[in-house]
């Protein structure tokens, strides 16, 4: 079957950080009985879920939902989330862990969606996923057309709407294109037409952050992939992100992701080596 998506997504760009499944009776618990999986946690990558058993309840950003078998669940990068297990005996996942870019922006900016729908195609969900968590290389072209195919298993279930950000596509470019420079809210209001309070009030409406936390997480996203893909040192990725000072961009990356740079860098390609082994 034909996967439509909105024009869009044909100006994407998509990576795959991992892919995996987790099942068995009561998993989320360690030795002691402590439920270590019900916590607040807000990834700076989107997760896709496909429940093969059991169920969950958690919150998006402060919207109650429910995910059971059958289900694909797709959260979007820096939404705030709290799981719960609360009375569950079984939860058998599939999960991703990507980034997904269209043109400049990421998905829930410029696009409303459902997080949970119910799939009638179980078992090709499955083999997509499977085929990804076998795979030796994450980033080839067959891994992303995979990914591709299960976002078009969940939008044939919940269309997306495009967002009307309401003239604020002069601030958003000028923030994509200008992320290493002092990004002022007042020059940003102002290529707008807007005042600075009924800018940040309108754009927090239109992407449910204010200007200020909006490029501090694209901050986050951009040297995370500095740090995974190149060899730049931490003093220039620094620089390039507009921080200066080395010691300034290591604080603010601990502090976001409770690791230092240097070694977020070994872990991750500590584990891209561990999936192609």
């Amino acid at each position: 079957m034909e996967r439509i998506f909105p024009p869009s997504f044909s100006n994407l760009d998509l990576q795959i950080h991992m892919a995996s499944f987790i099942g068995g009776d009561r998993w989320w618990e360690d030795a002691l009985g402590n439920d270590w999986w019900s916590r607040d946690w807000k990834p700076s990558f989107n997760v896709l879920y496909f429940i093969k058993n059991g169920g969950f309840s958690f919150t998006i950003d402060g919207h109650q939902y429910r995910a059971q078998a059958g289900d694909m669940v797709l959260i979007p990068a820096f939404s705030q989330l709290h799981f719960s297990m609360e009375g569950e005996e079984v939860l058998d996942k599939y999960y991703l862990h990507f980034r997904l870019l269209l043109g400049k922006g990421m998905l829930a900016d410029q696009y409303d969606f459902e997080r949970v729908v119910h799939l009638e195609q179980k078992e090709l969900a499955e083999a997509i996923f499977q085929r990804l968590i076998d795979s030796k290389d994450l980033l080839g072209f067959s891994e992303k057309g995979a990914l591709l195919e299960l976002l078009g298993l969940f939008f044939e279930k919940s269309a997306p709407t495009p967002k009307n950000p309401d003239g604020l596509g002069k601030a958003i470019d000028h923030i994509h294109g200008h992320l290493g420079e002092n990004l002022s809210i007042g020059k940003l209001a102002g290529l707008c037409g807007y005042s600075k309070d009924h800018f940040t009030r309108k754009f927090k409406e239109a992407y449910g952050r204010t200007p200020c936390q909006y490029i501090t997480d694209l901050k986050l996203t951009r040297a995370k992939e500095l740090l995974r893909a190149t060899d730049k040192t931490v003093a220039a990725v620094a620089e390039e992100l507009g921080f200066g000072d080395a010691g300034y961009f290591t604080n603010f990356f601990c502090q976001k992701t409770g690791l230092a740079p240097s070694y977020y860098r070994k872990e991750e390609r500590k584990n891209e080596n561990y999936g192609k082994n």
